[in-house]
């Protein structure tokens, strides 16, 4: 899912998927980046399992600080995701 997303887009993969834990629950991360004409943005594409729902969560953000690739990826990998008392 993540991979196949971008294909036929202007971002680069940097890396491999990587099998990681949100929550205490099993997901994959693929970190990509993006030239532009001004500096380069990075970005970070996650697929999890929650309440009975796969999903695929993207956060980009331009390179221009060296701290704001790295803020943004440890927000994303430190977010709670809800839970409901039925499980759906």
């Amino acid at each position: 899912m993540t991979t196949g997303s971008v294909t036929g887009t202007d971002w680069i993969v940097s890396g491999e998927l990587t099998n990681i834990q949100l929550d205490g629950r099993p997901a994959y991360r693929l970190l990509v980046h993006k030239r532009a004409p001004i500096g380069e943005s990075k970005g970070f594409g996650y697929v999890a399992e929650s309440n009975g729902y796969v999903f695929l969560l993207i956060g980009t953000v331009p390179d221009i600080h060296p701290e704001y690739p790295k803020e943004l990826q440890a927000s994303l990998e430190a977010m709670h995701l809800g839970r409901t008392e039925s499980g759906k």
